[in-house]
């Protein structure tokens, strides 16, 4: 009897520690993109860059530009340190922009919506991982961005990401 309950108790307590033990926490989900890329969906169309370069300029100031075959994502940030960047309004410095070159029976334009002076636009980037070192950053973003000729248009950006774009 006694050896029965002492194999109960020895089964509960390896059920206790094996069922506490932690956990590795899930990956961030810009780490399911390339490095050195950006993805995002825009209206209803899939975004995903072919080039992402950057640069810094002023003290903080940090640009990034991503590419693909007719459209492009770009971002104007006011510091490159790990946080939420708000986008939008009519005095803010950080800026999301989209635009895409359009085609119509063989006439071609270029289509830009932006967050830049835009009193109905609103959104945020958010540097999620910066790697000193390496002078890299991740992160995600999403929006509502004005068409620049006519506010009363919008597109949503959605399920924005971007790793480890060099700065």
């Amino acid at each position: 009897m006694k050896y029965l309950q002492f194999i109960v108790l020895a089964s509960l307590c390896a059920l206790l520690i094996y069922s506490c033990k932690d956990e590795a926490p899930p990956e961030p989900a810009y780490k399911s993109i390339a490095i050195n890329s950006m993805e995002a969906t825009v209206g209803e169309d899939s975004f995903a860059s072919s080039s992402v370069t950057a640069s810094r300029f002023e003290t903080e100031f940090i640009k990034i530009n991503a590419s693909a075959v007719t459209a492009g994502i770009s971002f104007i940030l006011a510091d490159h340190a790990e946080g939420d960047y708000l986008v939008g309004g009519l005095e803010n410095s950080n800026a999301m922009e989209y635009s895409n070159v359009m085609s119509d029976q063989g006439s071609i334009s270029l289509v830009v919506y932006t967050s830049s002076q835009k009193a109905g636009a609103s959104g945020t980037i958010s540097i999620l991982e910066r790697d000193i070192e390496n002078q890299t950053i991740s992160g995600s973003f999403s929006g509502t961005i004005v068409l620049d000729t006519d506010d009363s248009k919008t597109i949503n950006i959605e399920n924005g990401l971007f790793h480890q774009v060099p700065y």
